[in-house]
């Protein structure tokens, strides 16, 4: 664990009074780690399981992307939003095709609707069961376990974080979604591989 936490985290914490930007400097590793969960948990404090709501509003997101530009459009066969499972997560956007100017103006209106309206409440509970049917099913093994409760100690700090993953999420809401998504899906870098006349530069900076 280096410096790179210390940025990172304050510019997670940035204008929140009381962040101490500069206090990760031990240099005992498990110390660093015990300094980084405390600060995460203060982050969380302010940003009240933003994580969760990020991992749903990208599954929402990816759904619809897929109905939009597979489905009724046909302009790809792969299309999806990723969320990236790490101590400070993040999401993404993929796609392969080629017509990227729809496809790009298909995705900066479908997240600007994640910003601006509310997941219907009953299709928010049809999401959630469905995660955590997949997390049973994942998590069968022992190996599976362990994986779960380490990540658990690396990521928040206490081993025993492992078993909140579900009441976490069955207390997202519509408004934590929105407010996750008015807030990270904004600022994104691309990387685009293929005829560059082909793509509006206007269109990626938008997003």
């Amino acid at each position: 664990m280096d410096r790179s936490w210390v940025e990172i985290l304050a510019k997670a914490a940035s204008g929140k009074p009381g962040m101490i930007r500069d206090r990760l400097l031990s240099e005992d590793n498990s110390q660093r780690y015990k300094q980084v969960a405390d600060l995460v948990a203060e982050i969380d404090q302010l940003y009240p399981n933003h994580y969760q709501a990020l991992r749903i509003a990208t599954s929402v997101l990816s759904g619809r992307l897929f109905t939009e530009v597979r489905v009724r459009r046909n302009l790809t066969y792969d299309v999806s939003a990723p969320f990236i499972e790490r101590a400070i997560s993040s999401g993404g956007l993929y796609v392969t095709t080629v017509y990227p100017d729809s496809v790009l103006g298909i995705m900066r209106r479908e997240i600007a609707r994640m910003q601006t309206s509310l997941l219907d409440p009953e299709n928010l509970n049809v999401i959630v069961q469905q995660f955590i049917t997949e997390y049973f099913l994942n998590n069968e093994t022992d190996a599976e376990q362990a994986n779960q409760i380490a990540r658990a100690e690396l990521y928040g700090g206490d081993y025993r974080l492992a078993g909140q993953f579900v009441d976490q999420l069955r207390a997202v809401t519509p408004e934590q979604i929105r407010d996750a998504s008015r807030k990270y899906m904004r600022g994104i870098h691309f990387a685009y591989v293929g005829d560059s006349t082909r793509v509006s530069k206007a269109l990626i900076t938008s997003f």
